[in-house]
């Protein structure tokens, strides 16, 4: 068995619908087309580089809260349905280390 995908399985893995959340990416395969209902449909948008290697990104299943999720170097850092509360997390650790590295 070969671990390459044809282009016929390459086309499924693009295919995107017109996902009626306004920031996901709409992956077909994510949406029912893995026979899922609407209520287990993942939706997911494109991870935004922050610089410094560093990634924010949101998705959501069916209708429960968005998660938001900071990640760094391709390792989870930190995810929260509030956007403020992660933004009042990375501004402590921010503080701190800068506080720490103020005092040698």
């Amino acid at each position: 068995m070969s671990a390459e995908l044809t282009s016929g399985e390459r086309e499924e893995l693009a295919r995107r619908i017109d996902c009626p959340v306004s920031w996901c990416e709409g992956r077909w395969l994510q949406h029912g087309g893995d026979g899922a209902p609407p209520h287990e449909w993942f939706h997911e948008e494109r991870e935004v580089a922050l610089g410094h290697d560093a990634y924010l990104s949101r998705s959501q299943v069916g209708a429960a809260p968005v998660v938001w999720a900071f990640s760094m170097r391709n390792q989870h850092i930190v995810d929260t349905t509030e956007p403020l509360e992660l933004a009042h997390a990375l501004g402590e650790l921010a503080f701190r280390i800068a506080e720490i590295t103020r005092h040698g």
